[in-house]
């Protein structure tokens, strides 16, 4: 009796490690979007196209991969949402009438939001005190 009962602490002890490795693994998620128009991430200007975004919330860092398979990293910042997000979106400002700006990220089923750290044409905005709309792609897992 003693031996089962240590054969089934055992496992539950395993299943507990297995799981909690699992979720390390879950820190990172991958979103697909198409964007339909030219934008700015960071200090770089990026064509339209099908991106993949890559978001690790344990590193806060933003893997964003072209078509042509080229990849960029950018920091961001936590924040977060009162609700879980329905779907994966990218959000954009939307300032001149072909400058847009991808601001944050939002991960399927998660109330986290990755708010990218303002690279130099931000920076730029702010300073011209200009505000945006802003512009939401939904993605998809992909």
């Amino acid at each position: 009796m003693l031996k089962k009962l240590m054969l089934v602490v055992v496992v539950l002890l395993a299943c507990s490690i297995l799981g909690n490795g699992q979720s390390i693994y879950s820190l990172t998620n991958r979103q697909i979007a198409s964007i339909p128009f030219r934008f700015s991430v960071g200090n770089m200007v990026l064509p339209a196209g099908t991106y993949a975004f890559l978001v690790n919330l344990q590193k806060q860092i933003v893997v964003v991969q072209g078509e042509d398979r080229k990849a960029w990293m950018f920091q961001f910042n936590v924040a977060e949402a009162s609700t879980p997000a329905s779907h994966g979106q990218v959000v954009f400002g939307h300032y001149d009438p072909d400058l847009f700006v991808l601001e944050r990220l939002r991960l399927d089923g998660s109330t986290v939001e990755a708010r990218l750290v303002p690279g130099k044409i931000e920076k730029e905005i702010a300073r011209a005190e200009k505000t945006g709309s802003a512009v939401a792609l939904q993605t998809s897992l992909r």
